[in-house]
């Protein structure tokens, strides 16, 4: 699969690094969801920019999580223009390596059940992309923090009070 990513021969043999083993797989997941070869080919880059970036501070694919793949983001990219598709790159790298069961489960012990639950509707049923469903967790987070987290107990005056604050 990653062979339709590039046509370089010497390109191919850069991207195998410490997340090489996964980049085939990968590709194939991006083809999949109907990536050109050029995207395909931008999120594999940085997908092996990021095995290459972990390997060298001793991070395991089982210790990637959302707070180590931020620190790569804005250690290697900064603010650089042009680079603002980074962050989801990235995620969607991380997303694949926790399909693969590489990467452990986004689910830690803040996050309330009914906000893992959403997120999980928001990626497969809705389609949204890994940077638009980290935003909306934190707001969502922020309501159940806010209301509880049983679904039943909320009101409408109780959920206006949160859209208003």
């Amino acid at each position: 699969m990653i062979e339709r990513c590039f046509e370089s021969r010497i390109t191919l043999r850069r991207a195998e690094g410490p997340a090489g083993p996964f980049l085939d797989g990968f590709a194939g997941a991006l083809f999949a969801e109907g990536y050109s070869p050029d995207t395909c080919a931008r999120h594999l880059r940085l997908a092996s920019y990021l095995g290459e970036w972990a390997a060298r501070r001793g991070v395991a694919g089982a210790d990637l999580d959302e707070e180590v793949v931020a620190r790569f983001v804005r250690r290697r990219y900064g603010k650089r223009a042009g680079y603002d598709r980074a962050p989801f790159q990235a995620q969607r790298f991380l997303r694949y390596l926790r399909e693969s069961g590489v990467a452990p489960p986004a689910q830690g012990p803040d996050q309330p059940a009914v906000v893992i639950e959403f997120a999980t509707w928001m990626r497969e049923q809705r389609g949204l992309a890994e940077v638009s469903v980290v935003r909306i967790v934190r707001v969502g987070r922020a309501f159940v923090e806010a209301l509880g987290a049983e679904p039943s107990r909320w009101d409408a005056a109780g959920i206006r009070g949160f859209v208003l604050g």
